[in-house]
């Protein structure tokens, strides 16, 4: 019956009144009730000390439970209206304010007016999570349409032209067994040709073997890093430590890749610009997630001058992308004369759907 009462009640009078009211019944009773005792006090023909402090603190109680009651009967609806926000701050766009528990009309049209304001938010985050997974999935497919390619050149460099250039050494030396000795000039052009040759076969092996090595595709993300580590890095004279664990099994394709293109990013910075001695590369498995950390000991540089930098910060925006389109985590943390340490997570399970 109380509840009935009181719905009615907020539904006929607005917050404001309410408050109006609430106030006024406090000032005329305390204005009756202290009349009374000044008449009281008239008629005796003095008023005790304690007749005051008591009429004076029990006024101030009485108004103070009054109006404490009557706020927060009347601000309850605001609680409920706030306990949906910090639910939707939280991540729950399904999170919505009961209308039929608010009893003022004021803030029932509010909450419906709110209602509707979330409900044109879910809409929007459903629009632009689409719009963003289906960025992904285009990404991802050309980043793989871009690697089938790296692995078609890399066959055909290695199949046709790489073959017509071991055929043209063959027939040079051939030439050079079989034309007379007398004829020192040919033999100089002949050896000229060969060396030429043999230097152009070898560059177009490494072109090859860099566009897609072969290595990744038969043995898998370690020995690919190693091998890649091995002719890179320790060829300059740079000391390489490369740590391992939980990668005895092979890891799917798509993530082999993108770890191995992040590896050889980072170690192609630190030749191309760290002026490093030592190098470390991490990889390990654990929970369904694979970790990489490079780390080197070079002069470092500012990082958030080359993220802000149109030109140099293609590398670091390469890498970023490849962690993040497989649901991964990428952070460089660096500082000029303490090196520079690039950190990647990514999970095992995914989905090309997010």
């Amino acid at each position: 019956m109380l509840d009935k009462v009181r719905r009615w009640f907020s539904r006929r009078i607005p917050l404001f009144y309410r408050l109006l009211i609430a106030n006024s019944i406090v000032l005329i009773l305390w204005a009756v009730f202290g009349t009374w005792i000044v008449i009281r006090a008239a008629s005796n023909g003095h008023l005790p000390p304690h007749l005051y402090i008591a009429m004076v603190g029990g006024g101030i109680v009485v108004s103070t439970a009054l109006n404490f009651f009557v706020l927060k009967l009347a601000l309850r609806p605001l609680g409920e209206i706030q306990r949906v926000i910090q639910r939707v701050e939280t991540g729950d766009m399904k999170a919505r304010v009961d209308t039929e528990q608010i009893g003022d009309r004021d803030l029932a049209r509010f909450s419906i007016l709110f209602n509707e304001m979330l409900d044109r938010l879910e809409q929007n985050a459903e629009t632009i999570q689409r719009d963003r997974e289906q960025l992904r999935r285009m990404a991802l497919a050309v980043l793989n349409a871009q690697e089938e390619e790296r692995r078609r050149l890399a066959r055909e460099l290695h199949d046709q032209t790489s073959q017509a250039l071991s055929i043209m050494l063959v027939g040079i030396d051939t030439g050079l067994k079989e034309m007379p000795p007398s004829i020192a000039e040919g033999h100089q052009q002949l050896q000229f040709l060969k060396k030429v040759a043999t230097q152009t076969l070898e560059e177009l092996r490494a072109l090859s073997r860099n566009l897609h090595p072969t290595v990744l595709d038969d043995l898998g993300l370690l020995p690919a890093v190693r091998w890649y580590a091995r002719n890179t890095l320790e060829k300059a004279g740079v000391r390489v430590e490369i740590e391992a664990s939980g990668l005895d099994d092979r890891l799917p394709p798509e993530i082999e890749t993108a770890v191995f293109r992040i590896v050889q990013e980072s170690l192609s910075n630190v030749l191309r610009h760290a002026d490093a001695k030592n190098v470390s590369v991490r990889l390990s498995r654990e929970d369904s997630r694979i970790f990489l950390e490079v780390q080197d000991d070079g002069k470092g540089f500012d990082v958030q001058e080359i993220r802000s930098s149109r030109t140099r910060n293609l590398g670091i925006v390469g890498m970023e992308e490849r962690a993040t389109l497989l649901g991964g985590r990428f952070e460089i943390t660096s500082e000029e004369g303490k090196g520079t340490k690039v950190s990647v997570e990514i999970p095992l399970q995914w989905s090309e759907n997010g």
